[in-house]
C-alpha cells in the first residue's frame, strides 16, 4: 500500500475509535444524569411519605380527641336527661 493509503486507513481507524469513545462518554453521562434524577425523585417521595405519615398521626390524634369529647358530651346529656326525668 502506498503511504497515502496508510494515512487514510489510520484516519478511518481514528474516526471510528473517536466515534466509539464519544458514544460511550455520552451514554455514561446520560446514565449518570438519569441516576441522579432518580435519586432526587426517591428523596422527594420519601419526604412526601414522611409528611403524610406525620399528618395521618396528627389526624388520628385529632379524631381520638374528638371521639373522647363526644363521649363526654353523651354522658352529660344522659345525666341531664336523667335529672329532667326525675324533676319532671
Amino acid at each position: 500500500m502506498a503511504e497515502a493509503d496508510w494515512g487514510m486507513v489510520m484516519g478511518i481507524v481514528v474516526l471510528v475509535l473517536g466515534t466509539i469513545l464519544a458514544v460511550t462518554l455520552i451514554t455514561q453521562v446520560f446514565g449518570t444524569w438519569r441516576a441522579r434524577a432518580a435519586l432526587a425523585r426517591e428523596e422527594a417521595y420519601r419526604q412526601l411519605a414522611q409528611q403524610v405519615a406525620e399528618q395521618q398521626a396528627a389526624l388520628a390524634k385529632g379524631m381520638h380527641d374528638t371521639t373522647e369529647t363526644v363521649k363526654d358530651m353523651q354522658r352529660r346529656v344522659t345525666s341531664i336527661e336523667k335529672l329532667l326525668s326525675e324533676v319532671g
